[in-house]
């Protein structure tokens, strides 16, 4: 009996993986960022000259999730109207 391997469901479980380890990485380096910014407010830095570089990489997430959340709302109202 021969098996096919379902290689795309394969490299997608490798995707998820690799997914879940870079949100792992990305949870600690942001409670790390957190405790940095804390620290230099702590010692006389402003708190928008500690957080002014940060917000490129929020405002970049924030859009990519507003993105997808835009194409999935498009997606069930194409679903709904037909």
């Amino acid at each position: 009996m021969t098996t096919e391997i379902d290689w795309n469901q394969i490299e997608l479980t490798e995707i998820y993986e690799s997914y879940d380890a870079a949100l792992k990485l990305l949870d600690e380096d942001i409670e790390r960022v957190m405790r940095l910014i804390d620290a230099a407010i702590e010692h006389g830095a402003t708190p928008e000259s500690m957080t002014e570089p940060v917000k490129e990489f929020a405002i970049g997430l924030q859009v990519c999730c507003k993105t997808i959340d835009k194409l999935e709302n498009q997606k069930k109202n194409k679903i709904q109207k037909t």
